[in-house]
């Protein structure tokens, strides 16, 4: 059974932030309010002293009645000047009580950040900083830092995937070519039209690696792009033509589901057809004899989306985070020649530079792939 389409009316295309929204913040919040507050603390504290204080010694004063009225303006001018001075000294107090706590938070806080960069500058990405809990702002840029060594970690997992990877691309073509060497120096093989082919085979695969691994890297740097209007329904129809005789040689159903009134994008047209045609490639290259791939073309809100959905191999949960990185190529997948694990990484640095997203949906193994990308009107 073929997996089901996420529903973008439930999945909000990807965007970053604009300049503007992220200064959209409260004047006081985070760390600023906890300081105001505390700047607070300290002047009701000190209205507190000194009102308290002014009562009690107003009330010792005047207390006896054979106080001389002379003596009034001089007990008035002593309670103030006495209230005045603890009041002082209790906001003094306070004040350094709290700025030693929320500096002993901070200290605390810029060693552990300090003490992580460190530790991941030094290789070991699994450093973390526990959230200091000092306001909205501080935990943001804590939980920012979090992910960035997340990030970093799955990178250097992904890096050494990725030569791993491409020492086994590339072992067995120099492996090939180097037992055919070997049988030449040895006499025991010659040069002849059924050598030739296989030597011209593994050197193309030599250099479709190379030409692999430089596309995916112009791809991801940012590709350059020649922006007009765009109508995905007649790129959509034209690159399904152009696969056709592979749908047909593979005895694979092509069909096409577009939406009536879908409006043009704003795009580059032969970047966004390498995009098609490498989706439905492959598509095609991971479905049996007698399934299906499905084209679907619609309008989700300010974006069109696109689907190609196949009743393939289908993919591994574990495995859906990892297959639009570079040169990765899951156990479902490493059973096909053909490829080397950078279409969907192409794709995505593609749709990406179009403002757009791509995602990729399955629910198991043998029970298809969904991919979809969405571009905005």
């Amino acid at each position: 059974m073929a997996a089901h389409p996420h529903n973008p009316e439930h999945q909000a295309p990807e965007r970053q932030q604009s300049p503007t929204e992220v200064r959209r913040q409260p004047l006081l919040s985070g760390l600023t309010l906890r300081l105001f507050s505390a700047l607070g603390l300290v002047i009701v504290v000190a209205v507190g002293t000194l009102w308290v204080v002014d009562t009690f010694l107003e009330s010792q004063i005047f207390a006896e009645d054979s106080a001389p009225v002379s003596r009034t303006p001089d007990a008035f001018r002593s309670a103030n000047s006495v209230a005045g001075v603890v009041a002082i000294l209790v906001a003094i107090v306070v004040a350094m009580v709290l700025s030693v706590l929320i500096a002993r938070r901070l200290d605390r806080l810029v060693h552990s950040v300090s003490e992580a960069a460190a530790t991941i500058a030094d290789g070991d990405f699994a450093a973390r900083v526990v959230m200091p809990r000092l306001g909205q702002d501080v935990d943001a840029l804590v939980d920012s830092f979090n992910r960035m060594a997340d990030q970093l970690q799955s990178v250097e997992k992904h890096r050494r995937q990725l030569l791993g990877d491409l020492a086994h691309e590339l072992r067995t073509p120099i492996a090939t070519l180097d037992a055919y060497l070997e049988a030449f120096e040895d006499g025991v093989a010659e040069v002849d039209d059924q050598t030739l082919p296989v030597l011209r085979a593994q050197t193309r695969r030599l250099a479709r690696l190379a030409d692999d691994i430089a596309l995916v890297s112009r791809a991801e740097e940012g590709p350059a792009l020649e922006m007009s209007e765009v109508s995905l329904g007649q790129l959509l129809t034209t690159t399904a033509l152009a696969v056709s005789p592979l749908a047909q040689a593979s005895e694979v159903s092509l069909h096409q589901h577009f939406d009536t009134g879908v409006p043009p994008v704003r795009g580059d047209r032969e970047r966004l057809e390498q995009v098609l045609a490498n989706l439905l490639r492959n598509a095609l290259r991971h479905t049996p004899s007698g399934g299906s791939v499905t084209l679907r073309l619609r309008r989700a809100g300010q974006t069109v989306r696109v689907e190609v959905q196949d009743t393939g191999d289908g993919i591994r949960p574990e495995d859906l985070p990892l297959v639009t990185t570079r040169f990765y190529r899951g156990p479902s997948i490493r059973g096909h020649s053909e490829g080397s694990g950078v279409g969907l990484t192409i794709a995505r640095a593609i749709v990406r530079a179009h403002h757009g997203g791509l995602e990729v949906h399955s629910e198991g193994e043998g029970k298809g792939t969904t991919v979809a990308f969405w571009l905005p009107i």
